[in-house]
């Protein structure tokens, strides 16, 4: 057993990585992964755990992505 992330995953991240653009790494489920490979790029520019998302994910990772929200771990 691993908790690597998948050989497909990482060799398309690498891919990415040679156009120069920023890259923002969504990781969702509840199991534990090794994201070392990730924290050490200088090219990865950001990892958003998101866990399980509901409806409004996509909307609510967009704002965070965007600025249009700092996410604070607060109730409104």
């Amino acid at each position: 057993m691993s908790i690597v992330y998948p050989s497909r995953q990482l060799e398309l991240l690498r891919k990415l990585q040679k156009l120069g653009k920023p890259i923002v790494v969504l990781q969702f489920g509840g199991g534990q992964v090794d994201d070392t490979e990730l924290k050490e790029s200088d090219a990865i520019n950001a990892i958003i755990w998101a866990g399980y998302p509901g409806q409004s994910a996509g909307t609510a990772l967009t704002n965070i992505i965007t600025g249009k929200v700092a996410p604070a771990a607060r109730l409104r």
